[in-house]
């Protein structure tokens, strides 16, 4: 997990602010056209990229989706996709992983729990939240079983069947810690957490660039 004094803007962002750049990001990439889209990948990379912090991460979250941009650069080739729309699908893609690795890394679940602070006192949302916090724990166990099982940036070549096998072997891995999962997200459900202030410097930049993003939408 990334460390606060290191990811201040990562760590610090408001999670609800987190979760509105990713869905709208995410709908503006998909909806938008050529123009706009290309306006909204230079805004985004001004935002994210100049945190040294970030580029680390997208680095290594683009190495992760390489062999799946390769696949579909070939497929699309083979089949005949017009060069236009290939580097359009590719662009909008990108812009998706900017966004996806944006939202995973800046995921603290201490943090998270926080800014739900507020939700976690009504016993009608404790299932829900118990099911929140425990799903986190498991994708967060799974992701370093997965990493200690396969490192696709060290194989020459992409290889399917080592990337089947990983993924089994860290399902079958992060299953036996089912229990320990359960008990941590008692005690995390259980514990107490203040409420951060809203008006620090990250989260403004974040509101800055929600407006960004809905000012795209009507290009």
């Amino acid at each position: 997990m990334l460390s606060p004094s290191h990811s201040g803007f990562l760590i610090g962002q408001n999670f609800w602010i987190k979760c509105i750049i990713f869905i709208l990001g995410s709908i503006t990439t998909l909806v938008i056209p050529m123009n706009a889209l290309i306006i909204q990948m230079v805004g985004t990379s001004l935002y994210l990229f100049l945190f040294p912090s970030f580029l680390k991460h997208f680095i290594k979250g683009f190495r992760i989706f390489l062999p799946f941009l390769a696949t579909y650069s070939l497929f699309a080739t083979l089949v005949g996709v017009s060069y236009p729309d290939m580097i359009i699908f590719l662009a909008r893609m990108l812009n998706l992983i900017i966004l996806m690795v944006y939202f995973s890394v800046s995921l603290k679940l201490t943090r998270v729990l926080e800014d739900c602070s507020f939700l976690l006192g009504k016993p009608y949302l404790r299932p829900l939240a118990f099911f929140v916090i425990a799903t986190l724990l498991y994708i967060k166990t799974f992701i370093a079983y997965y990493r200690s099982n396969i490192t696709l940036g060290k194989a020459k070549f992409f290889n399917f069947q080592k990337l089947i096998s990983g993924l089994l072997s860290a399902v079958a891995e992060n299953w036996k810690d089912k229990d320990i999962i359960e008990a941590k997200t008692t005690i995390l459900l259980n514990s107490q957490f203040d409420t951060p202030h809203f008006l620090t410097r990250w989260n403004i930049l974040g509101c800055l660039y929600i407006t960004f993003l809905v000012l795209i939408l009507s290009l």
